[in-house]
């Protein structure tokens, strides 16, 4: 945020809480929920990181203008989801889930140093070889079009409906999400 202002930032914190403390853990709270939204929809947890700052600062600067907003967090998120967009259009597709899990599951990864990666590759292979499969599947490109396609393909393969694939896939993935904050838990 190095081309943010004092002033723009403090009427950043200011739309949170007019409270200067309860506005900071807000903007803690609204910072890791714009980090958690991008990497879910692909974005690398660093670059991630990086695309939330640059939310606050086009955020912040808007505010110059006294931008009316009636709900400022929401605004916030679609920022941030233009943000990831343009961070797309700029950068090769790659889909790093299927690039690192995709090649072998029984020998580990030799340039993985991220700890979240270990862990997701270790929850992985918890699941049924099935699962496992369907969610590298459900998740496998970054392309939206191109996941209608595949998802549609994917359910009438499974002999499921979409509404069905949609649950399992969402199921499967709260289970390796509470699957790696364990790992992570007990790694840290």
């Amino acid at each position: 945020m190095a081309d943010l202002s004092p002033d723009n930032f403090k009427k950043f914190l200011d739309r949170l809480d007019p409270d200067p403390e309860q506005a900071a853990k807000k903007y803690l709270t609204l910072c890791e929920s714009l980090v958690k939204l991008l990497a879910w929809r692909g974005c690398p947890t660093m670059d991630a990181e990086n695309l939330a700052d640059e939310t606050v600062n086009r955020v912040s600067k808007q505010l110059e203008h006294e931008k009316e907003v009636k709900n400022f967090q929401n605004y916030c998120r679609g920022v941030a989801m233009k943000i990831l967009l343009e961070y797309k259009r700029k950068r090769p597709i790659v889909n790093e889930f299927e690039e690192r899990f995709q090649p072998s599951f029984s020998e580990p990864l030799p340039d993985v140093n991220d700890e979240r990666m270990k862990c997701l590759e270790e929850c992985l292979k918890e699941l049924d070889p099935g699962d496992r499969q369907l969610v590298i599947d459900y998740y496998a490109s970054q392309n939206e079009e191109k996941n209608k396609v595949l998802r549609k393909k994917l359910a009438a393969e499974r002999g499921m409906t979409l509404g069905t694939l949609r649950v399992k896939a969402f199921r499967l993935r709260a289970r390796l999400e509470k699957c790696i904050k364990k790992c992570l838990d007990a790694a840290g």
